[in-house]
């Protein structure tokens, strides 16, 4: 279905069309503005219920100890990446309040924790700096205990023991020449963070020592996986260090023994872990599958006895392949591991799985091992990067970044599982919820105290653009959130709040996207009718003979018991509601009304296609119960479009027009008919300035316009000494592009202005908003603390 509602100018190059289902409800409002200056009061949009958004790579890196886990995010362009705490009561895994840091940098983060140390290293690609943050878990809050940046580095894996945190350097250029590598050392001393640097006896150039790095108590593995073993390129090695009162001492230096080892990147992933957390014994090192030399991984296992460094087990894949990516990570808490098989096709091709292995007591042989993978998994996640494991229960936490969420690309996921009853199973744990992303919350209709707002693209679940409404309530002179308004039996692809009509309790809502049948787009409008805060439906309307993209609901007007709708092809359609709330057909007028526009006795049915694209208005009265055709205000030139927008009031009625630099022309009616009264530019109009919306509020016109990089502005007309004069230019107070401030538009009876910007990126890239303007007059209401 292509995109519905009015054209948009250009964001940019990649504006999506979708923009076009934002258009203005100006209802009819009372005693307007005299020459005074408006004020910026408060923002109001959507209301998110969780913090998702495409591309937010959720479980970018997770970390576990004991019941505390953490996870990592992407930064994404309305927030810095963060990491997040949870904590785990009776099974079950819950956000911790007041624990969530914001990431250093434009990137996610790589995370260690233990013993209530949390490790983070953070990159800044526009600045090229590296971060190591390390905090201290507090009932309160994560407390700072040291923090470094450089410019000079780029800090990758990291790990923790507690009271010592290394992080590798792989990228390093040494006196052995270009990504050598290396490994830096922050240690508490309890006068402060000590900061030292490990190297391999003999550096190679190349290397990438510190690709991998693992911790316990004092001892750190450091993997080099293309570090040059004899004549075997790439063949990887190991290197233990073990602290010794201020000293660290290489203790061992491990490589496989045996066979053609080129290109077979021992070294990729390291564990290191010990049966008492205290004392290092075991430890993991694995080469990973690698389908350019056609190897299946493997992991090695090695033991601790009396200072020396023994292999013990070579591990593989059940059904070993060169591109199953198995041991591509790693993780070790005691007897338990966790190996990544990040290319598997057990659960879709590319999804990725984990294999949990469990070993005999002494870490000399593997007792078991089990394969679990993502149950609602997809193709090409490869699952298995991120993962780690706690000794108790055991519990393993992987991370899915890639996952898609709530219809949003690769949002991500976080899985938990365990064994039991020799059984390992994952299951989807922790994510970030459904977000606003794209919901160009902006659709606006008011009436006394109450503001509807529209969400018309805003995904539901599953459901993309299905769309919402959010009721707000003016309680002290700010609009405070009331509730949400739902179809009830809403689709994909509805855009329900594209066009709303409000009068006291009474609320219509269209959904011009809606799909009747196997007609696409043939569109629908909801009545709901409010009891206290309450939104309930009474009637749904629905087009006789759908046609497709009728957008059955293009306009909509409500106003003293009777209700005009209008498709986009040939009709409108009046029904009246009765004071039990019966609806009842009463007529239908052979009129597009894109929009419709209705007061009392006097509707105006407009539709800027007309006459070769000039533009028309047909008005309407009523006489004896039938609406009957009186006039038509009419465009003077092919494509002028005149009737994009229009708005009345009373014996006022604004018109903006469909082409550039092209004049609001306002009438007013008379003894002899609705006649000309102005044709208005704002002063600062240019040749591609379009003004395309419109808003009237007695002698007050209010102008939307946009022109290249459609931030967008506002500008007030008013009428002085018989005379129609700008007042005054409305802009935010941070203007972007693509904000398309200005592209809905509506008065109060007070004369308070709302503009709709449904490109706003807030929490969440075009997010949309509602901003509240009024006049200085107002602060007796009570708008001074309204910001």
């Amino acid at each position: 279905m292509r995109s519905p509602g009015t054209p948009l100018p250009p964001r940019s190059a990649s504006l999506p069309w979708a923009w076009l289902v934002i258009a203005l409800c100006a209802g009819p409002g009372a005693p307007g503005a005299h020459a005074t200056s408006y004020a910026l009061r408060q923002e109001l949009s959507a209301i998110a219920s969780g913090e998702g958004s495409p591309g937010d790579a959720f479980g970018y890196s997770v970390a576990i100890d004991g019941d505390i886990a953490v996870v990592a995010d992407f930064g994404i362009a309305t927030r810095p990446g963060k990491v997040r705490t949870y904590v785990r009561s009776n099974g079950t895994w819950m956000r911790e309040a007041g624990h969530d840091l914001d990431l250093y940098g434009d990137s996610s983060a790589m995370l260690a924790l233990r013993d209530g140390t949390l490790a983070v290293s953070s990159f800044d690609s526009t600045t090229n700096r590296s971060y190591v943050y390390v905090y201290e878990h507090t009932p309160a809050a994560w407390e700072t205990l040291s923090g470094y940046s450089t410019t000079a580095a780029y800090y990758d894996r990291i790990a923790t023991s507690g009271y010592i945190v290394v992080v590798g350097e792989p990228d390093y250029d040494g006196g052995a020449g270009q990504n050598q590598g290396r490994v830096r050392v922050l240690r508490d001393t309890g006068n402060g963070w000590s900061s030292a640097f490990l190297l391999p006896t003999t550096p190679q150039a190349g290397a990438r020592f510190g690709e991998s790095v693992a911790i316990v108590a004092g001892a750190v593995v450091v993997g080099a996986p293309r570090e040059t073993v004899g004549p075997y390129v790439e063949a990887g090695a190991a290197y233990v260090y073990e602290l010794t009162i201020d000293t660290w001492n290489e203790a061992a230096r491990l490589v496989q023994s045996s066979g053609d080892l080129t290109a077979n990147h021992f070294g990729s992933a390291v564990a290191i872990s010990g049966a008492d957390v205290t004392t290092p014994d075991r430890l993991l090192v694995s080469s990973p599958s690698n389908a350019g030399t056609g190897r299946s991984g493997r992991v090695h296992s090695y033991t601790r006895t009396n200072g020396t460094w023994t292999a013990r087990t070579v591990l593989q894949a059940p059904s070993p392949s060169a591109t199953d990516g198995w041991g591509c990570a790693l993780a070790l808490d005691g007897n338990w591991a966790a190996i990544g098989q990040c290319s598997s096709n057990a659960q879709a091709t590319g999804g990725g799985a984990i294999e949990a292995v469990r070993f005999s007591s002494g870490f000399t042989s593997v007792v078991a091992t089990y394969l679990a993978t993502d149950p609602l998994g997809a193709a090409n996640e490869y699952l298995g990067y991120r993962i780690d494991v706690d000794r108790t229960g055991p519990t393993f936490i992987v991370g899915n970044p890639a996952a898609a969420m709530y219809g949003n690309p690769s949002q991500g996921v976080v899985l938990s599982g365990t064994v039991a009853n020799d059984t390992f199973t994952l299951t989807r744990a922790l994510d970030l919820g459904q977000g606003l992303g794209g919901a160009r919350a902006s659709t606006i209709a008011s009436d006394g105290d109450t503001l509807l707002i529209g969400a018309p693209q805003e995904d539901i679940g599953l459901q993309q653009e299905r769309g919402a409404v959010y009721a707000y309530r003016r309680v002290g002179g700010q609009y405070v959130f009331e509730s949400r308004i739902l179809a009830p039996d809403g689709m994909a692809g509805d855009y329900f709040g594209s066009r709303i009509a409000l009068q006291g309790d009474v609320a219509l809502v269209s959904a011009i996207g809606r799909t009747q049948g196997a007609v696409d787009a043939a569109g629908a409008v909801y009545a709901f009718h409010r009891e206290g805060t309450t939104w309930s439906l009474e009637r749904q309307f629905l087009p006789v003979a759908p046609q497709y993209e009728e957008e059955f609901g293009e306009g909509i007007a409500f106003d003293a018991g009777t209700a005009m709708i209008s498709n986009r092809h040939d009709s409108t359609f009046v029904h009246v509601r009765s004071e039990t709330g019966t609806w009842t057909a009463v007529q239908t007028i052979d009129h597009v009304g894109w929009p419709v526009r209705l007061h009392g006795d006097t509707a105006m049915l407009a539709y800027f296609g007309a006459n070769d694209s000039a533009g028309e208005i047909g008005v309407y009265a009523r006489s004896a119960g039938t609406w009957q055709l009186q006039d038509t205000l009419q465009g003077s030139l092919p494509g002028q479009g005149l009737g994009i927008d229009a708005s009345l009031h009373g014996d006022w009625f604004a018109a903006a027009s469909n082409d550039v630099a092209t004049p609001v022309q306002l009438y007013r009616r008379t003894q002899n008919g609705w006649l000309p009264e102005a044709s208005l530019l704002p002063d600062d109009a240019t040749p591609d300035t379009w003004c395309w919306h419109v808003a009237m509020a007695a002698q007050t016109l209010a102008i939307g316009c946009s022109a290249p990089g459609n931030a967008g502005a506002v500008y007030l007309f008013q009428k002085q000494a018989g005379l129609w004069t700008q007042q005054q230019k409305l802009e935010l107070p941070d203007p972007r592009g693509g904000d398309a401030f200005g592209f809905s538009l509506d008065f109060r009876s007070d004369g308070t202005l709302f503009a709709g910007s449904p490109g706003r990126d807030l929490a969440f890239t075009d997010q949309g908003a509602v901003y509240v303007w009024s006049e200085e007059r107002l602060f007796a209401d009570g708008f001074e603390a309204a910001h």
